[in-house]
């Protein structure tokens, strides 16, 4: 992806993002065969599917609740994205058994870098 002018992010190997000279940007999140991404030109982002296309098989699929072991939930009226690994954690602690264990929510600001 760096090859087409996305940056990684130094905070996950999955994820990248590539900012245009108009202020928009493309975050591209890439997991295994899953793909998500998130910006606010309808158009750049049908343009880098057409660009995706010359080299994978791609299906278009609607907005999806849950990706990477994320669960999402998108709030089109004010333009917010939530992410949630809730389950993910939970799942994990019964695989140890560790249900007992208090969950510790932490609000962190975005950043993308």
């Amino acid at each position: 992806m760096v090859e087409h002018g996305y940056d990684k992010t130094t905070f996950d190997h999955c994820m990248f993002i590539k900012r245009f000279h108009d202020g928009n940007f493309i975050i591209l999140l890439l997991y295994m065969d899953d793909m998500l991404n998130v910006g606010h030109d309808a158009k750049k982002i049908q343009s880098l599917k057409g660009e995706l296309s010359k080299y994978f098989t791609m299906k278009n699929l609607k907005l999806e609740k849950k990706i990477i072991y994320m669960m999402t939930k998108y709030d089109k009226k004010n333009g917010k994205l939530w992410l949630s690994q809730e389950r993910y954690v939970q799942n994990i602690f019964k695989r140890f058994n560790k249900t007992s264990l208090n969950l510790l929510v932490l609000h962190l600001q975005a950043t993308l870098s």
